[in-house]
């Protein structure tokens, strides 16, 4: 009976993790259109992605509670859902290469556009300022 509720316990967390895991797909795939997008809340997203791998951290340490190494039965229950998480994880690597792409591209963007005010606000530092000196001139002598 302990061994059937275990499996049972094992079997849940699995579930949850990949539950979890299509949320995080879900979450980068609206993070990919937003970015391509250009919109500015791009932040919830990020939050998220965080959130469903903070889940899925917390079930893989419950899971390392539960399972037993060397047992071939909680060995074949992990192979059952095994192959759905590496298939999520699969399709959520291309697009998170793609937004890291996106991400640096806006940056360098960004970098390149404070470059360009930084060197306008040095080149137009001079340029009206008040002088508290009074002018001296040549012919001032008296």
């Amino acid at each position: 009976m302990n061994n059937i509720n275990q499996e049972n316990n094992i079997g849940l967390l699995l579930e949850k993790k990949i539950l979890f895991a299509t949320k995080y797909l879900s979450a980068t795939e609206e993070m990919k259109e937003a970015l391509m997008q250009k919109e500015e809340d791009v932040i919830n997203y990020i939050l998220k992605r965080q959130d469903c791998m903070n889940k899925i951290n917390k079930i893989d340490i419950s899971l390392q509670k539960v399972i037993r190494p060397n047992s071939e039965r909680f060995r074949k229950i992990f192979n059952n859902y095994l192959d759905g998480i590496k298939n999520l994880l699969e399709q959520i690597v291309p697009i998170d290469a793609e937004i890291m792409l996106m991400v640096k591209a806006e940056s360098r963007g960004v970098k390149e556009e404070l470059l360009k005010i930084n060197n306008i606000r040095h080149a137009t530092k001079g340029y009206g300022t008040k002088r508290n000196q009074i002018p001296r001139y040549l012919d001032a002598r008296r």
